[in-house]
């Protein structure tokens, strides 16, 4: 049973690690944005290839360490490393 418990928990902080990249990697999206004044479709394209990136690579870690098994902690997890990442890097 600990050890169930101890995988669980390292696949909640693994969700968070990983959320946290991606809020991360969308706040310098947006510095990018700053930089590189560009218009309304690329700004469409940017966003579109980042959200498909970002879901298949949760998607592919959740895959691997839950065998597809999406459980309410990880989508958690992802969300609240998103918002820990993006307050960070402000």
């Amino acid at each position: 049973m600990r050890e169930f418990i101890a995988h669980e928990f390292r696949f909640l902080l693994w969700c968070l690690c990983g959320g946290g990249m991606l809020g991360a990697v969308y706040r310098v999206l947006t510095v990018f944005r700053k930089l590189v004044r560009h218009n309304g479709f690329f700004v469409a394209v940017e966003d579109v290839f980042y959200w498909f990136m970002s879901a298949f690579l949760m998607f592919a870690g959740i895959l691997v360490a839950k065998d597809g098994a999406a459980r309410w902690f990880s989508i958690s997890g992802i969300v609240a490393g998103v918002g820990i990442g993006s307050c960070i890097f402000k």
